[in-house]
């Protein structure tokens, strides 16, 4: 009898049909390597090439893999405490945990925790692809999970898709769930974010410019925000910098009691459309930092979001 490793069969079969789950309309490069990551029983020392010779680390395994080949990591389910940012810098990666449930909260039971207090448990620096990660980070005047483009624009910080991941509080003092520093052409879809009753300092999601480079085409889709905190905002672009071309739809934005409020342009001009979003307060300053109209006349559309009733 052969017994297979726990969590193998079922990422095999998503790999070789691409119309399942959370990896439905992918098509997988066949030249890509395919990693394994273990946190309870890998070791650095060993290949990461099957099961049985998993890394423990998802650094080594990053480091294994090459720019735009296609390369793929599958991790285990289990919390993996990092020092240090776990740095997504390869071009063309695919990350992805076990599915072993719900799509939408697996990413608790596969979390990067950052136990240090001097930056964000991981880091984003060029396309990649990451389903059902979890992050939490322990920085408190910065984020769990950091898009940044290094002032170069192009590809670096830019082109990523991050899909069914969670991001958890913990009851952990920091800023933002993800800070995004510049970059362009990233989509969050089907997300959760989870303030675990402390909520955030200042906002679940939040737009800066690095150096001369905004933040161009992003796109915020369905996803679900929990507990931001009271006055809190689930989205938020910091003061003087630029959002542009942003889509921000079908998004849920949920109590307790007193739901954040869901967006603040702090009176910059942008543009991009927030649209079919359920923010869970009034409209004009119950939802965002001003009204619609002032929202409207600084560049952005606003149009068929739900609103108290």
């Amino acid at each position: 009898m052969t017994v297979r490793w726990r969590g193998r069969h079922v990422f095999d079969k998503l790999v070789a049909n691409s119309t399942e789950g959370m990896l439905a309309g992918y098509v997988f490069n066949p030249l890509g390597t395919h990693y394994y990551v273990d946190d309870q029983n890998g070791n650095d020392n060993n290949s990461g090439l099957s099961p049985d010779a998993a890394k423990l680390t998802m650094q080594a395994a990053i480091d294994l893999c090459t720019d735009w080949k296609g390369d793929v990591i599958h991790t285990t389910r289990g919390t993996q405490t990092v020092t240090e940012p776990v740095t997504f810098d390869v071009k063309g990666l695919l990350v992805m945990a076990d599915q072993l449930g719900n799509p939408n909260a697996m990413g608790e039971y596969h979390a990067i925790y950052g136990s240090h207090t001097d930056g964000p448990a991981a880091i984003i620096e060029e396309p990649c692809i990451l389903l059902g990660l979890g992050f939490v980070g322990s920085q408190a005047a910065g984020a769990s999970l950091e898009i940044d483009c290094g002032e170069a624009g192009g590809s670096a910080g830019g082109w990523s898709l991050i899909k069914n991941c969670r991001f958890d509080h913990w009851g952990i003092a920091k800023a933002y769930a993800i800070l995004c520093k510049g970059g362009a052409d990233n989509q969050i879809e089907d997300c959760e974010f989870d303030g675990l009753w402390t909520g955030y300092t200042s906002a679940a999601i939040y737009f800066q410019d690095d150096g001369a480079q905004g933040c161009w085409n992003y796109g915020i889709e369905r996803n679900r925000f929990y507990n931001i905190g009271s006055g809190k905002y689930c989205i938020e672009v910091k003061a003087t910098s630029h959002l542009r071309q942003v889509l921000i739809k079908g998004n849920h934005n949920i109590g307790p009691a007193s739901p954040a409020k869901f967006f603040n342009h702090q009176a910059q001009a942008g543009d991009g459309q927030i649209c079919d979003n359920y923010t869970g307060n009034a409209t004009d300053t119950g939802s965002y930092d001003e009204t619609v109209a002032t929202l409207q006349g600084d560049g952005y559309s606003i149009s068929n979001n739900h609103y108290e009733e």
